[in-house]
């Protein structure tokens, strides 16, 4: 395992930068080679730690993985480690093929304390061992309760998506739901940051919590409006819509009709027309969208006109 004092930091992280790369490109081969430096005696444990916090939910996978085969195949020692080991002996630890390794490095210092380790923390709660990931539960509820600055909203949000990307797996509802408090009881800037994540199920997941708040419907517009990322806009888009007819107000969804977006455009004329505003059809019969030309025959035709807008509708024609 790791030992403390070996290795410069600074080769340590752009090297495992390097294989952490090869390993979220898919090519599995290199989850040995990390996994190798990872458990070199010459490995400074800070810098590894540092590389690997900003690896992507499916790298943590892996490397849990592939340190449980290096574990089940180099007979690797199965001593518990100390409460005080060092933060990467209790990642290697942690991903241990023996239950009670795994369930000892829970219990460990750095486990409780050290916000770089969450990714793993997270996947335990999902561990097949029940008394595991009981721990793990445990362990990452009081760390979620706990206050650590900036360190722990930037921890939160990868734990959101590390949870995120075991959802499907059994037993993997408890850590979405730990976390999904924890950013409730959280300062909005945490969602907020959720919202602008580059991870798009992370991004869209932050969107739908903050839907289920009571978000005015101006901030619901210019959501729809400046959203860059086509589901979250919609999502915003519909919620708007839903509020307006709620509200029964109409005069917000005006600026939702001046998105690109034609998805965006049809469902702000589709409320428009249940708010009464169905005369606002005419306006789009000639858009170059196919959506937004039907929507808006569909509107026109709710004034008692044909979708030319000039001839009345006789009654029993039909439509």
């Amino acid at each position: 395992m790791s030992d403390a004092g070996g290795g410069r930091p600074g080769d340590t992280e752009a090297e495992l930068s390097s294989l952490i790369t090869a390993v979220q490109d898919g090519r599995d081969a290199t989850a040995w080679d990390l996994v190798r430096r990872l458990t070199d005696s010459g490995t400074d444990p800070d810098a590894a730690l540092s590389a690997l916090f900003i690896a992507e939910p499916r790298t943590w996978l892996r490397l849990d993985t592939a340190l449980r085969a290096w574990h089940a195949y180099t007979g690797a020692a199965r001593a518990k480690p100390p409460v005080d080991a060092n933060a990467l002996d209790v990642l290697i630890a942690a991903c241990s093929n023996d239950g009670r390794v795994r369930q000892a490095a829970l219990a460990t210092t750095a486990m409780r304390t050290d916000t770089r380790l969450w990714p793993i923390l997270v996947i335990r709660t999902a561990d097949w061992a029940a008394p595991v990931r009981n721990d793990a539960r445990t362990v990452l509820r009081d760390a979620l309760a706990a206050t650590y600055g900036s360190p722990y909203n930037v921890a939160l949000l990868k734990a959101i998506d590390v949870a995120l990307r075991i959802r499907e797996q059994h037993r993997a509802d408890a850590a979405m739901a730990l976390v999904t408090e924890a950013v409730r009881n959280s300062p909005p800037e945490v969602l907020a940051a959720a919202r602008e994540s580059r991870s798009l199920p992370a991004r869209r997941w932050a969107y739908r919590l903050w839907l289920d708040g009571t978000v005015p419907l101006d901030t619901l517009v210019d959501a729809a409006l400046r959203e860059t990322e086509i589901v979250c806009r919609m999502l915003c888009a519909e919620a708007a819509a839903e509020r307006a007819l709620a509200e029964g107000n109409a005069q917000p969804l005006e600026r939702m009709l001046t998105s690109r977006n034609e998805r965006v455009r049809a469902e702000t004329l589709t409320a428009l027309v249940k708010l009464g505003r169905a005369d606002r059809g005419r306006d789009f019969l000639t858009s170059r969208s196919a959506l937004m030309r039907a929507t808006a025959q569909w509107a026109v035709r709710q004034t008692g006109r044909r979708p030319s807008g000039v001839v009345p509708l006789r009654p029993g024609v039909p439509r």
